[in-house]
């Protein structure tokens, strides 16, 4: 789906479901064995078996990066505004 990052907010407005995607944490030694990928990825299957059309990812700076943002990038998520 394209969608125009300007008319975001209306288009979340006209949806009838929307989830949010807020946290997900990895154990330090447990990063790069893929649980986060495996984790959004089983969030993402529930989301579309509960008919949600809209998910919206909240991802919290930590230091000089945002953790959670190339596991999201991998499943085409964009970065619409910061905040």
């Amino acid at each position: 789906m394209w969608f125009i990052p300007e008319n975001i907010l209306s288009y979340a407005l006209q949806s009838e479901h929307i989830a949010i995607f807020k946290t997900i944490a990895i154990d330090e030694s447990k990063k790069g064995l893929g649980i986060g990928t495996k984790l959004v990825h089983t969030l993402l299957k529930s989301f579309k078996q509960r008919n949600l059309t809209t998910i919206a990812c909240v991802a919290w700076q930590y230091g000089e990066t945002e953790n959670i943002r190339p596991i999201m990038q991998k499943f085409n998520f964009i970065c619409y505004e910061k905040i």
